[in-house]
């Protein structure tokens, strides 16, 4: 573990590491802290979500009683970075790669800084309670976005994800990662399940 004074100084660290990862998995108290997301560091990780980044996050009903918090949380999940409703913890954890787990120093005060905790053990228990209260969440009350219904209908359309992928220009990975996630939202065990219940619900 390492104790990271600062929360410019956590940042920095969390955007080095979210530069070359995979898969996220946040715990928030809000979507967009109180100091605004800046506009560039917010392109480049809308970038890296278009190439394949895996992103979950969940935030408390509460927070998103403010407009503003509410607008950001269904940009980010259209944008990739998606979303459910959780008020089953209150605290700051985020978890890169499932290797690496950032944990709020004081509750209270969310500028005091993080621990880095890289220890085997205590990250597989972070990643297993976040799995947890993910399954149970709610999903953020957003329409399907546009690429989202183009995934759902090249379901029906294509045989092969390769070229599925290249009809709604996507790269392989994201369009897999669409898939994933949208039979989850739907609870879907299969694809064909999937496009099935997705009919159900007018999705298509």
């Amino acid at each position: 573990m390492e104790r990271i004074e600062g929360a410019d100084t956590v940042n920095n660290r969390v955007w080095q590491l979210a530069s070359t990862c995979t898969e996220t998995m946040n715990m928030k108290t809000r979507p967009m802290s109180r100091a605004r997301a800046d506009d560039k560091a917010v392109r480049a990780f809308h970038r890296r979500l278009a190439a394949g980044l895996r992103c979950r996050t969940l935030v408390p009903s509460a927070s998103l009683d403010d407009p503003a918090q509410h607008d950001y949380a269904r940009r980010q999940h259209a944008a990739g970075d998606h979303h459910r409703i959780s008020d089953e913890y209150r605290r700051q954890v985020l978890i890169i790669d499932r290797a690496v787990a950032f944990v709020q120093l004081d509750p209270a005060d969310g500028q005091a800084g993080a621990l880095e905790v890289r220890q085997p053990g205590i990250v597989a228990t972070l990643v297993e309670a976040f799995e947890g209260t993910w399954s149970r969440a709610r999903e953020l009350d957003v329409p399907l976005t546009t690429i989202e219904r183009q995934v759902l209908r090249s379901l029906a359309e294509y045989d092969k994800d390769e070229v599925a992928a290249r009809a709604v220009n996507v790269s392989l990975r994201k369009y897999r990662t669409h898939v994933a996630d949208l039979m989850a939202r739907l609870g879907a065990a299969t694809r064909f399940q999937a496009g099935m219940l997705a009919k159900e619900r007018g999705w298509l």
